[in-house]
């Protein structure tokens, strides 16, 4: 395998990285509705929601760098073209 190519995972990793991505991305939207929220509360209080907001988006474009999301969709891109996996389980699984 070269160097910079990404070790394979299995569709069950990939569907747990893929949970753990929406939930980053949740975590980012919770964030930034408590900054608006926030708007009209003293600065201090502001300031604390930007900090949260600013950690959540730091913490989303981590789980989401391409080279966190190539094996992801790899793995879920091969199960599902080599039938090793129906999408509708594979579907269900992310819930």
């Amino acid at each position: 395998m070269p160097k910079n190519q990404p070790a394979p995972i299995t569709t069950e990793q990939a569907i747990a990285r893929a949970r753990y991505m929406l939930a980053a991305g949740q975590r980012l939207t919770n964030a930034a509705d408590k900054v608006s929220e926030t708007r009209n509360a003293p600065a201090a209080v502001n300031a604390a929601a930007e900090g949260v907001r600013e950690h959540e988006l730091l913490n989303y474009r981590v789980a989401t760098i391409p080279g966190a999301l190539e094996p992801v969709l790899e793995a879920l891109i091969l199960a599902v073209s080599t039938g090793a996996a129906d999408p509708k389980e594979l579907q269900h699984a992310a819930r």
